[in-house]
């Protein structure tokens, strides 16, 4: 049996977006100076849900993308790719 590969979401610097991996489904990007919540449809609904309850927040929607991801619940492990 297969065991699953463990889903988590990274910002990647470059294209200014946070991913899902391992998938690479895109769930948010930086549009200007603001973020905008357009995942795939493919992607893990409840990491959507989770950056665009972060998103609602003022704050939040006009920082960076490793805020986001750690208003959205994934302090423990935010990762930046830079490529």
């Amino acid at each position: 049996m297969r065991k699953a590969k463990k889903q988590t979401l990274f910002y990647q610097e470059s294209t200014q977006t946070i991913r899902q991996a391992p998938e690479n489904y895109l769930i948010a990007h930086k549009h200007g100076s603001s973020w905008n919540c357009d995942p795939d449809l493919a992607c893990n609904k409840k990491f959507a849900i989770a950056v665009f309850t972060a998103l609602l927040d003022y704050n939040t929607k006009y920082g960076s993308g490793l805020g986001i991801l750690k208003s959205a619940g994934f302090e423990n492990d935010p990762q930046t790719i830079s490529k």
